[in-house]
């Protein structure tokens, strides 16, 4: 088939538009390039430039390996890689390299004042010196002391002296005189009768304490050892019994007092009486581990100034040792009649407590910078070596019962005794080395032979015998004075 003239035309229009299109779209793009390379003549690609490159993501995140795109009114210059050099024409030098910033490097030593910060030009005459080794000017003293720790326990004896005025507290009492001239009519008991009582009144003794500091361990305690005595304490009472009527008087302890077979002597007396009378001694040696007190801290007074002062505390002392007890005892007893040739009767009894054993002990101490306060809290085990001696002579010369009779008894035993001892206290320092302290003393003490447990007026037994069930309670106060040095 033979193609027309007109269709030849229009298919030979059609390659050549197609062509002309090819090249103004090449044209066009070459324009741009070009454009772009004049406006920026010294800019690489983005495409050239070797390293990560970033795209933005969600929430702003960009993700390495890949090309970032530019924002609007951002320079191309703005958004180059770090990493990117600049021609050497366009490279300005750095005086030294720009530091990582993270640095494995030591930190490098602060110079003192005296080369860092010392002024140009000739130094002022009234100006501070500084030390080369102390960033801290010579002139400047350091924060005033108000209190500290370290003056209390500085030297190597301390003493305490100290007066006591206690009390002594039986447990136990007995009844030794009655009169039978009048009786309770319910209960048929004597209207009148005498007993030992349970206190002996307060009496004045000393103790004194005499230590020596040994030295100082890791943990900031003292170490010492010291010597008490404690004692000098002897109480004495006298009471009796005046018959109603004419040899009316007998004792409670003679199980036949009332009837035909009582002890003479003590039974139908006109007047009896009774002396008791009591000491005590205390011997002490212990070890001693006391803590002192912490770091002295700085505080800032309202003034604006710092000053230092001793931080209080507990202090808590441990202490241990050997314990030595004396406690003796005398009781004397006369009875006479109307008559005293007739009918007398003398009782002696001497009871000797020895208590020897160890002790264990603490003490707390709440230290303030003029006072403290404190409680002290000690036990012990002791055995007790107690003998007893009596002595008895009746005289009765009535017909129904003559007797003329002296009688010698003594005893002794040794059981294991219990002590507890407390003590509150409080000390006002007049100096760090000298301070005047008060307290309240307490001590509990069983398993003791005392006198009038001993009376007795049963038929002599074959062996010795010794009662040693009492106990004993001491309390009071105290004043002294103590001193280290």
């Amino acid at each position: 088939m033979q193609r027309t003239w007109k269709q030849i035309v229009t298919e030979t229009c059609g390659v050549a538009n197609l062509r002309l299109r090819i090249a103004v779209l090449i044209a066009i793009v070459a324009l741009a390039v070009a454009s772009q390379a004049i406006a920026q003549p010294g800019t690489p690609k983005f495409s050239d430039v070797d390293g990560p490159r970033t795209t933005p993501l969600k929430r702003g995140l960009r993700l390495a390996s890949s090309n970032a795109r530019l924002e609007d009114g951002d320079s191309p210059a703005a958004m180059l890689d770090p990493l990117v050099v600049p021609s050497a024409d366009e490279a300005i030098p750095l005086a030294e390299p720009i530091p990582d910033s993270i640095s494995n490097n030591s930190p490098e030593e602060v110079e003192a004042p005296s080369q860092a910060l010392q002024p140009e030009g000739p130094p002022v005459a009234d100006g501070p010196a500084w030390n080369g080794d102390y960033w801290q000017s010579e002139d400047e003293p350091p924060a005033a002391t108000c209190t500290s720790g370290t003056w209390f326990n500085r030297g190597r004896w301390y003493a305490r002296q100290d007066f006591v005025y206690l009390t002594r507290y039986s447990m136990d009492t007995r009844r030794l005189i009655a009169d039978s001239s009048q009786f309770r009519p319910t209960t048929f008991e004597p209207e009148d009768v005498a007993t030992t009582g349970r206190t002996l009144g307060f009496e004045p003794g000393g103790r004194l304490t005499l230590g020596r500091f040994l030295c100082r361990d890791g943990k900031n305690r003292d170490h010492s050892i010291e010597f008490q005595f404690f004692g000098l304490l002897d109480w004495q009472i006298s009471s009796g019994m005046t018959a109603r009527s004419t040899d009316s008087l007998f004792t409670p302890i003679d199980t036949y007092a009332l009837d035909s077979e009582a002890v003479g002597g003590f039974n139908g007396t006109q007047v009896q009486k009774y002396i008791y009378d009591a000491s005590f001694d205390n011997y002490e040696l212990n070890y001693v581990i006391s803590q002192r007190l912490g770091r002295d801290r700085l505080e800032l007074t309202p003034e604006g100034e710092w000053v230092r002062k001793l931080t209080s505390k507990h202090t808590s002392t441990l202490f241990a040792g050997v314990r030595v007890i004396e406690i003796g005892e005398g009781f004397l007893w006369t009875s006479e009649a109307a008559v005293p040739a007739t009918n007398n009767g003398r009782y002696e009894v001497t009871t000797q407590n020895q208590m020897l054993g160890l002790q264990f002990g603490h003490e707390l101490v709440v230290q303030r910078s003029k006072f403290r306060v404190g409680v002290r809290n000690q036990v012990a085990g002791l055995i007790n070596y107690a003998d007893q001696k009596s002595f008895v002579h009746i005289v009765d010369t009535r017909p129904e019962v003559p007797v003329d009779d002296i009688r010698v008894q003594s005893g002794s035993s040794h059981d294991m005794s219990f002590l507890y001892g407390m003590s509150i206290m409080a000390a006002c320092h007049l100096r760090p080395n000298l301070a005047i302290r008060t307290g309240y003393e307490f001590m509990y003490l069983n398993q003791l032979a005392l006198a009038p447990e001993q009376l007795t007026f049963a038929p002599p037994p074959t062996r010795s015998q010794i009662v040693n069930g009492g106990a004993l309670i001491f309390n009071g106060f105290s004043l002294g004075l103590e001193m280290v040095w």
